[in-house]
């Protein structure tokens, strides 16, 4: 945390910068204060950080007394990880038999006939989400003769109070079929 005064003879007061950083790896620089006097508006405005993206600004007036009471936060995406977070899962349904029944004509018991087995049937499926970009999708974990069906999404995340994006969200759904029950893989981790 840094402690900073006033940077006029016209106004007098102090302002304060400290840093946080999140579980997911993002980094803020708060940056607050109050200033009084004549200059107090323009010493606010000079407490200001650049090169650093917005996330929000809040600058306050009491009429009665003139303080000017400010708040910027900011992303600090230089300090900040590259890849925020990540998550998979891959789940499995397997491949069960089904009893089928004939009716016989007029009356009489149902006749079991022999069993069908059904497919079975895995889905992949994940969301990661990246700083500047978008990140890779992940590989698929069974082979691609199996794969019935592939869909990657991408959209913008968060955007910042000056128009940055700072979320890159890239999510992915792998479905597949097969004719005996595999393995179940373990997912894949952040790339």
């Amino acid at each position: 945390m840094l402690l900073a005064g006033a940077p006029s003879a016209t106004a007098w007061g102090d302002y304060t910068v400290a840093q946080t950083t999140d579980a997911q790896g993002q980094v803020r620089l708060l940056v607050s204060g109050a200033y009084r006097g004549p200059g107090a508006a323009a010493a606010a405005a000079a407490a200001k950080l650049t090169g650093r993206m917005t996330e929000s600004e809040e600058v306050r007036t009491n009429q009665d007394t003139g303080e000017v009471s400010f708040s910027y936060l900011y992303l600090d995406t230089s300090a900040c990880r590259e890849q925020v977070s990540f998550v998979e899962t891959v789940s499995l349904e397997s491949g069960l038999d089904v009893n089928v029944f004939r009716k016989p004509l007029g009356a009489g018991t149902p006749i079991k006939q022999t069993t069908v087995k059904n497919t079975a049937k895995g889905t992949q499926a994940g969301e990661a989400v990246g700083r500047t970009a978008f990140p890779a999708q992940a590989a698929a974990l069974w082979d691609d003769e199996h794969l019935v069906s592939r869909r990657s999404t991408k959209r913008c995340g968060r955007p910042t109070k000056d128009g940055q994006i700072t979320e890159f969200v890239r999510a992915w759904e792998y479905v597949f079929e097969f004719a005996t029950t595999p393995s179940l893989p373990n997912p894949n981790g952040p790339l």
